[in-house]
């Protein structure tokens, strides 16, 4: 289950739109809900705020965050790399 403390920290990576991602994510290993249907966007919402819990979805969301965050480390090398006096 995602926590307080943890959503805290991944909201300030994810911002918005992570739903997308997750989704993506989910359907390229074939991970759908017990109906065989694609997850909603409200249910990844859902597990994201802790109302919901689901193993799949929780790893999911943790995997687009550290996408997310190696994706910014990256730039910010890059863009120190640039600017380097």
């Amino acid at each position: 289950m995602i926590t307080k403390t943890v959503r805290r920290k991944l909201k300030r990576h994810l911002k918005n739109r992570y739903t997308t991602d997750v989704l993506k994510l989910l359907s390229d290993k074939q991970m759908f809900n017990k109906n065989g249907q694609p997850y909603s966007r409200g249910f990844i919402s859902h597990v994201f705020n802790g109302l919901n819990e689901n193993e799949d979805v929780e790893n999911a969301i943790i995997e687009v965050y550290e996408k997310r965050k190696l994706k910014v480390s990256k730039k910010k090398l890059k863009i120190n790399k640039v600017f380097k006096k």
